[in-house]
């Protein structure tokens, strides 16, 4: 195959992006998340204030890691009802193979965070 050929298959068929449309749906239906996979802790929630998402903060911490494509990790300021500040962070990937290093990425995530805002994340 000559490289004209393989540039012109490989617009063809373009690498799907599978971890924006997640993003989009986490900020939209947020609380509606947290209902359906955490329904004790939504309940533990002050629905009333209004949650944060916290892209640059989460940037800023990890933006320099070499721990992989961050797309769809969210990381969220909430109240609880008896007022305290928690951050969130959440975690969607589609995936067709094992991530090898993930669970050095959510340390690395909460390690920074701490490090940098002396927040625990939960």
């Amino acid at each position: 195959m000559t490289d004209n050929s393989q540039t012109q298959l490989d617009s063809l068929n373009p690498q799907t992006e599978y971890d924006s449309p997640w993003k989009d749906v986490l900020e939209r239906y947020f609380e509606d998340f947290i209902l359906f996979f955490f329904p004790q802790a939504h309940r533990r929630i002050d629905w009333t204030r209004k949650h944060e998402f916290l892209d640059k903060e989460l940037i800023s911490v990890v933006g320099d890691a070499e721990i992989g494509t961050r797309f769809a990790d969210k990381l969220v300021k909430i109240y609880r009802i008896s007022g305290e500040e928690n951050w969130i962070l959440i975690h969607v990937e589609i995936q067709s193979k094992e991530e090898s290093n993930f669970a050095l990425r959510m340390y690395t995530y909460n390690y920074r965070i701490y490090d940098k805002y002396q927040k625990f994340v939960v």
